[in-house]
């Protein structure tokens, strides 16, 4: 009776979450049925795939009627019964039935799949859609074959946590397991997932499924998450005992959650999972870029970053991230494909985004031969930061003073060595190595927009200006002029020469400079 009378609000409550999910193709490709796909196939495949809201005791399929259909589980749960409603187990959220008669393997189910929750949503996709996506590419006939006889263990389990990068070592097994003490909730607009300073009995991580949360720290909210950012990490880990975000809901979310304890409680059962997950856990991330920076930061920046494969002579499309590059050899080139440098394993390009510098608009990276990028934007570091504000400060310091040091190279000189200093100016010519080794250790890195100003005409003179990469302009009462890299603006100043600027020095580009 209750349901009768709930029955028209629990359509309209199925009709809005359906707009809250992740896409038809999201779905069906966080199958492990499909692991091995060409992602052109699940695409054309997800097109012809249907949503349905059904609701509490609807027999979705029944033992041994003819069936043809693959359905996914994204929202509710649904009970497996054989012989007169004996209840033999439960699908999770994610998880697929009924693959068998949609490859052709079995024409009827094995088994009846019930609703049991008040109501559930689920993908379908039927035979008639699997063979007009076939007809249209005669090389995906060989795909399905090859699908009709891979293994039967696992195949129905999703994996959205086996393409996380904590997990994505770990078996098969391990993470199916995972999975099933998982669960998948729906949270309001609005609502407070986890917030800042809060110590949980019982910590859980988080993986965004559908929907759209912000990030906040002291209730300023400063970034969005996209569909399958994870957080609660290092809280779950034990890395740290609470939480130092507020993630909020934008949106409708649904979420997938796992708790420590039945996290820990899987992986006593599985012990050679452990040196996997903590090992990759503690994997130091190699961006040169971040020296001297938390480990732990680092720890979070490896997990929150994503990874890439190319090919030679790909153009590594990688939009507004910063890359390190991991393995291979690409080359930097301009607008006009010219080659500016080159890129070698364990160096990075367009870091600079992470102390809010613009990305390189006019430079490409073009993969020389097969290359392995490791990408990771503004917002995901804004994340990781969020964690660790202390360590904020440091980290742009890490990075202006990589790019400096990087420039040096280019003009020709070693890092943070005395040659830069000696060729510089006649004043430091015949100055010892001992003395320009440790004026170059006092000297700041800075970076400065275009059009940023830099120093002003009769304005106390206390600074020197080396510029490392970029052009500035100088303007004096009678005279305009232009430095590029390798220049230095009023030496004299380091002598007590010079007790105001003779003019003012603007960024034309953006400026890397070394300042003493």
């Amino acid at each position: 009776g209750c349901f009768q009378n709930l029955a028209g609000r629990l359509h309209e409550m199925g009709e809005s979450l359906k707009q809250h999910l992740p896409t038809r193709t999201e779905a069906i490709r966080a199958l492990h049925l499909f692991n091995n796909c060409d992602l052109a196939f699940l695409t054309a495949l997800a097109q012809h795939g249907e949503r349905k809201v059904m609701y509490f005791r609807h027999a979705i399929v029944e033992q041994g009627a003819k069936n043809d259909t693959m359905f996914v589980l994204e929202v509710g749960r649904c009970a497996i019964e054989v012989q007169d409603r004996h209840r033999v187990g439960y699908v999770p959220v994610g998880n697929c039935f009924g693959e068998r008669t949609l490859l052709g393997i079995d024409e009827v189910a094995n088994a009846t799949v019930r609703v049991i929750t008040p109501l559930a949503i689920l993908l379908s996709i039927n035979q008639a859609a699997l063979q007009l996506v076939v007809g249209a590419n005669s090389a995906w006939a060989e795909l399905v074959e090859t699908l009709r006889k891979a293994p039967a263990e696992g195949r129905v389990n999703g994996n959205i946590l086996k393409n996380m990068e904590l997990f994505r070592l770990c078996s098969s097994e391990f993470v199916g397991e995972l999975a099933r003490v998982a669960q998948i909730r729906g949270y309001l607009p609005g609502h407070s997932v986890i917030v800042q300073g809060e110590k949980e009995a019982d910590p859980r991580m988080f993986v965004l499924s559908g929907g759209r949360l912000g990030v906040e720290t002291h209730a300023e909210r400063f970034v969005k998450l996209p569909r399958g950012a994870a957080f609660g990490e290092l809280v779950m880990l034990g890395e740290v005992d609470r939480n130092s975000i507020t993630v909020r809901t934008i949106t409708f979310c649904f979420i997938l959650e796992i708790q420590r304890s039945l996290f820990m409680s899987v992986l006593d059962r599985h012990e050679d999972e452990r040196e996997i997950i903590y090992s990759r856990f503690k994997e130091r991330v190699q961006w040169p870029c971040f020296k001297g920076v938390d480990t732990r930061l680092l720890h979070l920046l490896h997990l929150h970053g994503g990874h890439k494969q190319v090919h030679p002579s790909f153009d590594c499309l990688t939009g507004d991230n910063a890359v390190l590059l991991e393995s291979g050899k690409a080359i930097v080139v301009d607008d006009d494909g010219n080659e500016i440098r080159s890129l070698l394993p364990g160096r990075c390009w367009n870091e600079l985004i992470f102390v809010n510098a613009p990305p390189l608009a006019h430079e490409r990276l073009i993969a020389r031969t097969a290359c392995r990028l490791r990408l990771l934007s503004q917002d995901q570091l804004r994340l990781a930061l969020a964690e660790f504000p202390e360590e904020s400060h440091k980290l742009e310091r890490a990075v202006v003073r990589h790019a400096v040091e990087r420039g040096e190279q280019i003009l020709g000189y070693e890092p943070a060595g005395a040659e830069l200093l000696r060729t510089l100016s006649p004043v430091f010519t015949h100055a010892s190595e001992k003395f320009l080794l440790e004026l170059r250790a006092t000297a700041e890195p800075r970076f400065y927009l275009p059009g940023a100003y830099i120093c002003g005409q009769e304005v106390d003179a206390t600074d020197m200006f080396v510029i490392i990469n970029g052009t500035a302009l100088v303007q004096e009462p009678f005279e305009r002029y232009t430095l590029s890299a390798g220049s230095a603006f009023q030496e004299a100043v380091l002598f007590g020469l010079v007790r105001r600027y003779p003019g003012t020095l603007t960024a034309k580009t953006l400026c890397l400079l070394l300042v003493f």
